[in-house]
């Protein structure tokens, strides 16, 4: 997977469909991939409206991803269109991972969301 690249919103969300991550590695891969761009960013679990359950959600690029309900194994990145959808957001720290591990993350067959 290509790091150096400089992503956009719709790079990001092309890419994430390749991948398989559960909603917390879905917030991983992208915030580590956003710090390797020198990206700011900030991770919340919160409800969205018309969404079910809680979500991690990155604020980034001037968009808001969601990266599917928290106790997902396997979720796809979309957007929030409006941060008043927003609702009871809590702060969630989220290390971002070095390229090496980022890549490794990013293997088709690894399934390591049990190891967390």
């Amino acid at each position: 997977m290509e790091t150096q690249k400089l992503h956009t919103q719709e790079s990001l969300l092309r890419l994430s469909k390749t991948l398989r991550l559960s909603s917390f590695d879905m917030a991983r891969w992208l915030v580590s991939l956003l710090t390797l761009q020198q990206q700011k960013c900030r991770v919340v679990e919160a409800s969205v409206q018309g969404k079910e359950g809680r979500r991690f959600l990155v604020f980034a690029l001037d968009s808001i991803f969601d990266c599917g309900r928290s106790n997902n194994y396997h979720s796809q990145l979309t957007l929030v269109t409006e941060e008043s959808q927003v609702k009871a957001a809590e702060t969630v720290t989220v290390t971002p991972l070095p390229p090496q591990q980022l890549a490794f993350m990013c293997m088709e067959s690894a399934h390591f969301d049990h190891c967390y």
